[in-house]
Formats: structure tokens, C-alpha cells, sequence
């Protein structure tokens, strides 16, 4: 009988080898496989529940927040790239609400409008590719092309199907809410007088802080039993800054290293040699190019005088030169082209001027159309392109204007050229009287029969000489983030092993010494500067150098994560990435070297902010009992508050200056209505304006701020404008009114509604939202 190990005999060779790749592959990827185990666990853990819709875990969420933001990111640079913008007031409005919605990209955002679309498509309500796409058409005013739509897609990496399914959810959203509010946006006068006085109406006060932190020492111990059920009631709850809410639960956190590389540091001009000066300049001879417009050889001339003075010459010039200038002038029947040409020959800036525009009566309605904001520069590309016969216009303009080939047949009040601008400014509001404004411009009897023959401009570059400075420093800052990439690797290639060794000697029985890494002998031998970050919050980690700074490059990158999300979500231990201060100044590599899930502590390990907690909320009231208690003595005598309180203990008047309620703030896409803070005053909020709004002049009130940290004593000391003449400014603003009433009434609403179909349809959060995530 054949002994069993012979075929072990015969083949032990090939066995042993297979054994021991078996062992090397356990030994090194068991702590990796265990790690990403680990991590999707914590990652897919449930967040949301509902008894209709089902549930949202942390991934879905997050992977619904990066799409809303990708989408944001996609729709500022079609925007900003093209410059393009919605020509109509209901298409800016409707970007507006858009852009609003996606790029509040918090957990609570986010899922709310995942729960209205869950609703809306339940009631039958759909929104189709048809919609998105005249979405798009509208926001951009038809001005960008399908072709520049799917460039766009591959430049920032972004899916088609990505964008068109979260602008479907966000506009099914959003129509959802407009027929919710359909009728309960009706405000009646009180209210839209009430509003509008809280933008237009100034007020200047006198305030007394009352600090809350002043009286915690006369509030007396509690009982261990109070002491319990106040962190019961609060231990699930996240304190938020600038909330009165006390809260334990603690947040996800992370601890970090960095290394900054100064630009300035690494780089020498003077190794930039003069060959490699002149190789830049002949290869990139464009980057050095001046426009020269029509009429600058006018220009020459009639700066003779000016050079014969310089020179010495303008005594001896003689009498003929007047009038053979004269004799030039008169032959030119092109006055006007004179007058466009710059003042300054040598300024390419001064060229694209307003007056430029203005001063040419023969200008077809197309010109004349042009949108304000856009200025000269939009014509003046054009035109460029046309004087050089590039073909490729005629294929941008058919869906944007309604013009034939010669440029005749244009109807009144259309959009300009898509001809893109090469610096679009931030979008303003487009009132509806722009249109009528463009048209009435054109002159009706003076306009030619044929259309104007292109611009010629001319085109010459910038010497050698004039450059070379300028090229010198390009080269050399080219070359120092070489060498700072390079630094950078090294230093990478340290951690991975170092990871990969930790990663190693976790999966063994642990009793050897860990591997050990000098960071800071690295970054002194690369000429890094090398800096600490303890365990933080997202908050405080956003507020850093590092969490400021941009993302060179990531594979998450292009769906809009940041360093903070790296830190948090995508990068394990001293894996490395990089960023850098969006100045092209300082360089970063960053990396995660400690982490402490989100939980809920235990009582003992917590007791003193706990008892610090409670206490600061039985001082509240205290603290509000002085300020009163002092608000009352003001009133009595009926003076000011500096003369009132002379000489009373810890008093401290400050006078805030003028403020109001609401502001306009200028945004990307118009002005939004938003909150305004007092001067003097920490967190004002919601209690603090409406008191000191609700005061007569020279009444005295008191209001806790919004954190209710301070209880302040406010003595309203002056009001501007007049009640009548805000009245008047109110009943010919209409508007600005609806504008701010429709702002106020929807950030009402939108709070109920949001609310009430959470009840409805038993929304749970089986962990508080990251509200630190929302902005």
C-alpha cells in the first residue's frame, strides 16, 4: 500500500511555496481587510428611519451631499466660465432657489429634500430630463451649447446623469414646496410694513452686558439625583455654538499633522537661466499679446506735441503741421471710430471702455442689446473672431440669437452673443425693465440699412525686455512646486512604509516595540515646517490653517470634498494627501493620526461639564434678574444709560451704533435677505432684535442674546429715516418689499412644513443630524 505523504513527497516543493504566499498574503492584508471591515460598518450604520420611505444610512447620505455639491460646483462654473446668467427675473429666481438648496449641503438639508421628493412623487408629481434641460437653457440665458455643456462635464469630471438626477430631485423639491406655500405666502400689509422696516429703519442703542458666567458661583450645588436626569435629558444632544441648549453627546473627532512648503522658500529666480527665458517666450509668444483697436494710429498722431515735448522740439514746430492735421482729420468720415480708440496707446485695459460702446450710432440692435454688466469685452472677442474668419461662431449662435447670417433680422429684446466673456463679474439682479432699456437705445431713424463691417484690431506683442522679469518669476515658481512635490513624495513614501508597518505589527501578537517615524527630522531635512493638530470637531478643525486650505488633487475631489471630509471620511492613518492655501503661496501634506468615534459618554467621565452645564443654566435667570433689576433704575430717571448707571458695579456701557434688522447681501446670484448683527453686541438673535426694534426712543428694555450667555440692558437712543419718509420709500418700493416679505415668509414656512411631514411620515434620526455640516 502506498504511503499518503507521497503524494506530499513528490510535489512538497510546490506545496511548501503555495503555504507560505498563503501566510505572507494573511499576514499582510488581515489588518487591512479588518480595518475596511471596520470602516463600512461605522460608514453604513442607519441614521434615518421612516415608516414609509424606508431608511438612510451615513453613506447614502453622504453620497447624496457630495452629488448636491458636485452639481453646485457644475452649475458656478457653466456660470462663471461662459459667462452666462439667467436674463429673466423668474429664471433668476429659480437659480436662485436652486443654488440656495444645493449648496446647503448639511445632513439636515440634504434629507429634507430627499423626504419632500420621497412625497411629492408619492402625490404623482414627476420631473422629467425636459425640464432639467430648460432648467439649464433658462439659467444660462441659451447662451452655452451642448457642446460646451459635455466639455464641461469632462473638465470637472463630473457625470451627466449625476447632475440631471440631483437637479431633478432638487427641483421636484422645490416645486413641491411652491404648491405647499401656494396661498400661505400671502402677507398682509402689517406684516410687509413690519419687514420692510426691519431692512430700511436704523437703530442706535445704548447696551449694558450682563455676563451670565458673573453668577455661576451663586447657584448651589445640585443633588447627584438633578445632577443625573440633567445629563439624561441631554446626553443624546450635540452642543452647537451659539445654541443655549446644553448638550453631551460627543462628536466624531480627529487628530492631525502637516507639513506647509512656502512657496517662497523654494524658489530661486536666479537659477532660471536666460535660455529657458527666451525658449518660454517663443513658445507662449499669445501670453504676451496686445490688442490695438481701430484709430490708434490717430492716436499716435495727435500725441505729436506730447513726444516734441519730451524731445525738446515743440518750439520749432511749424505753423503748417495744424494744418495739415486738419486736412487729415476732414478726410476721415469715421469721426466716430477716432473717439473709440484709447487715449493711452499702450494700455490694453483702457480699450474695452463703456464710452467705446456708446459712441457708435451705427450699432445694430444686437450690440445695443447687450446686457450693462457685461461691458465692451463681450463685442470686442467677437469681433476679434470675426476679423480672423474663424468659422466656429457661426456654430455657437444659432440657439442663442435669432439673427440670419449678415446679423439683420433680430428681434427686439433678445439675448446678446454667446460669445463668451473672458472675466464675467458676479451676477446681478435682472429687473424686468433691462430689456426695454437695451431697445430703447437703438437709434430707430439712424440705423444703417446694411450691417457694420467687422472690427479690424491688430495685434502685437510685448517685447522680450518687457517680460522677462515677468517670465523669470513663472519659470521659478514652476520649479519650486517641483521640488516641493518632490519633497513631498519623499516624506509620503516614509509614511506608507511606516503605515504599512503599523499595519503589521497590529496583526501580530503585538509584543515587539511599534515602529517608530521623526517627522520633524523629516520635515527638516526637506525644509518643511511640521505642525500638530489635537483631537477636534469638524467646526474647529474647518477653522484651522489646514482646514482653510484647498485640495490639490483627490479621487473624491471632484465631487466636492474637502480637506475636513478627507480627514473624517476618506483617508486612513498617515495616509498622506495634499492641499494648499488657494493662493499658490503655501503647500500642505496632511495626514490623519488619531480618531475618536461619535458617542455618548459615560456620566462619570463627564460630571464636571456636566455640573458646569447645569449650573450655567440656573445662572440665566439670575443674571436676567440684575439686568432688569438695572433696566428699571434706568427708567426712572429717564437719562442716559452712561449717566443713569454712573457708579454701579461692573456696569460697562457701550454704544452699538446704527444697525438694522435685515440686510441685502450682495450674493452670486443677487442679493439675499439676510440677518444682520448689532455692533457690541455677542450674538444679538432673534430675542435682542425684536426687543430693541419694539422699543420707542429713549425706552429701556432687556433681552438675553442668542446662546443665552449675556443678558443685555438696551436703551434705544436714535431711529433713521423718519416713519415718513420710510412710509413713502415703502409704498413706491414694491418690489423690494415682496422681496423681503416672500424671504421672511418662506424661512418661516419652509421650518413648518419641514416638521409636519416629518411627523407625518414618523422621520426618526437614530443619531443627532451633524449639524456642524449644515452652512
Amino acid at each position: 500500500m502506498a504511503s499518503p505523504f507521497r503524494v506530499f513527497r513528490k510535489h512538497q516543493k510546490i506545496l511548501i511555496a503555495t503555504l507560505c504566499l498563503m501566510a505572507i498574503i494573511a499576514f499582510v492584508f488581515l489588518g487591512i481587510v479588518q480595518q475596511l471591515q471596520g470602516m463600512r460598518s461605522h460608514t453604513d450604520e442607519v441614521v434615518v428611519t421612516t415608516n414609509k420611505y424606508g431608511d438612510l444610512t451615513a453613506q447614502q447620505i453622504n453620497n447624496m451631499i457630495a452629488c448636491r455639491q458636485a452639481t453646485a460646483r457644475f452649475l458656478r462654473a457653466a456660470l462663471q466660465q461662459y459667462g452666462a446668467g439667467p436674463s429673466t427675473e423668474a429664471a433668476y429666481m429659480q437659480l436662485n432657489a436652486v443654488m440656495y438648496d444645493l449648496e446647503s449641503g448639511g445632513e439636515i438639508a440634504t434629507v429634507d429634500t430627499w423626504l419632500k421628493c420621497q412625497r411629492a412623487a408619492e402625490q404623482g408629481l414627476k420631473i422629467n430630463d425636459d425640464v432639467v434641460t430648460n432648467f439649464l437653457r433658462e439659467a444660462t440665458s441659451h447662451r452655452v451649447s451642448n457642446q460646451q455643456f459635455a466639455a464641461l462635464y469632462k473638465q470637472l469630471n463630473i457625470s451627466e446623469n449625476l447632475v440631471y438626477d440631483t437637479l431633478r430631485d432638487a427641483l421636484l423639491g422645490m416645486y413641491y414646496g411652491d404648491i405647499l406655500s401656494y396661498g400661505s405666502r400671502v402677507t398682509t400689509p402689517a406684516e410687509s410694513w413690519e419687514y420692510f422696516q426691519r431692512l430700511k429703519r436704523s437703530v442706535d442703542a445704548e447696551v449694558v452686558p450682563v455676563a451670565v458666567a458673573d453668577f455661576i458661583d451663586q447657584v448651589p450645588d445640585p443633588s447627584e439625583k438633578e445632577l443625573k436626569t440633567f445629563f439624561e435629558e441631554h446626553k443624546n444632544v450635540f452642543h452647537v455654538r451659539g445654541r443655549p441648549e446644553p448638550g453631551f453627546r460627543v462628536p466624531e473627532k480627529v487628530a492631525a499633522e502637516y507639513l506647509v512648503a512656502e512657496l517662497a522658500e523654494f524658489s530661486s529666480p536666479v537659477a532660471v537661466t536666460e535660455e529657458e527665458i527666451k525658449q518660454y517666450y517663443e513658445n507662449n509668444r499669445e501670453e504676451f499679446a496686445k490688442l490695438i483697436l481701430p484709430g490708434a494710429a490717430e492716436d499716435e498722431e495727435g500725441n505729436e506735441d506730447e513726444k516734441d515735448k519730451k524731445d525738446g522740439k515743440a518750439a520749432q514746430t511749424s505753423s503748417d503741421e495744424p494744418t495739415a492735421k486738419t486736412t487729415d482729420d476732414s478726410k476721415k468720415p469715421a469721426a466716430p471710430t477716432t473717439e473709440t480708440a484709447p487715449k493711452d496707446k499702450g494700455s490694453e485695459e483702457k480699450a474695452p471702455e463703456k464710452k467705446t460702446f456708446e459712441q457708435k450710432p451705427q450699432a445694430t440692435p444686437k450690440d445695443n442689446a447687450s446686457a450693462p454688466w457685461k461691458g465692451v469685452t463681450v463685442r470686442l472677442v467677437a469681433d476679434e473672431k470675426q476679423s480672423a474668419g474663424e468659422s466656429k461662431e457661426a456654430e455657437k449662435e444659432p440657439k442663442t440669437a435669432n439673427t440670419d447670417e449678415t446679423g439683420q433680422k433680430k428681434e427686439t429684446g433678445t439675448k446678446e452673443s454667446s460669445a463668451p466673456a473672458p472675466q464675467a463679474p458676479a451676477l446681478p439682479v435682472f429687473p424686468k425693465s433691462d430689456a426695454k432699456s437695451a431697445d430703447s437705445a437703438t437709434p430707430p431713424s439712424d440705423a444703417p440699412t446694411q450691417p457694420e463691417p467687422p472690427i479690424s484690431i491688430k495685434k502685437e506683442y510685448k517685447t522680450l525686455d518687457e517680460v522677462r522679469s515677468q517670465i523669470r518669476r513663472k519659470l521659478a515658481d514652476a520649479k519650486a512646486v517641483e521640488r516641493i512635490d518632490k519633497a513631498f513624495d519623499a516624506v509620503s513614501e516614509k509614511l506608507k512604509k511606516f503605515r504599512l508597518a503599523n499595519i503589521h505589527h497590529q496583526a501580530r501578537d503585538k509584543k515587539s516595540a511599534p515602529p517608530e517615524i521623526d517627522i520633524k527630522a523629516l520635515a527638516k531635512e526637506h525644509g518643511l515646517s511640521f505642525y500638530q493638530i489635537g483631537l477636534v470637531d469638524r467646526v474647529t478643525l474647518s477653522e484651522t490653517e489646514l482646514g482653510k486650505s484647498v485640495k490639490v488633487d483627490s479621487n473624491l475631489g471632484d465631487l466636492g470634498i474637502g480637506v475636513t471630509e478627507d480627514l473624517f471620511k476618506r483617508l486612513n492613518k498617515y495616509q498622506t494627501d495634499r492641499s494648499h492655501d488657494g493662493l499658490g503661496t503655501k503647500y500642505y501634506l496632511f495626514w490623519k493620526t488619531q480618531e475618536e468615534k461619535e458617542h455618548i459618554p459615560e456620566f462619570e467621565d463627564v460630571r464636571d461639564e456636566v455640573l458646569s452645564a447645569w449650573k450655567e443654566v440656573q445662572a440665566r435667570s439670575l443674571a436676567r434678574a440684575r439686568a432688569e433689576a438695572l433696566a428699571a433704575e434706568a427708567s426712572k430717571v429717564n437719562r442716559p444709560l452712561r449717566s443713569s448707571l454712573i457708579g454701579k458695579s461692573g456696569v460697562k456701557v457701550a454704544q452699538t451704533g446704527e444697525f438694522t434688522w435685515l440686510r441685502l447681501q450682495p450674493g452670486q446670484y443677487g442679493n439675499d435677505v439676510v440677518s444682520s448683527s448689532a455692533p457690541k453686541v455677542e450674538w444679538a438673535g432673534e430675542e435682542f432684535m425684536r426687543t430693541v426694534y419694539g422699543l420707542e426712543v429713549g425706552q429701556v428694555g432687556v433681552a438675553m442674546n442668542q446662546p443665552e450667555s449675556i443678558a443685555y440692558v438696551i436703551r434705544l437712543t436714535a431711529t433713521a429715516p423718519t416713519e415718513k419718509v420710510l412710509w413713502a420709500e415703502f409704498i413706491r418700493s414694491d418690489a423690494l418689499r415682496n422681496q423681503v416679505a416672500n424671504a421672511v415668509n418662506r424661512s418661516q414656512l419652509r421650518q413648518v412644513w419641514s416638521e409636519e411631514l416629518q411627523k407625518e411620515t414618523g422621520l426618526e434620526w437614530k443619531r443627532p443630524p451633524h449639524i456642524e455640516q449644515d452652512r
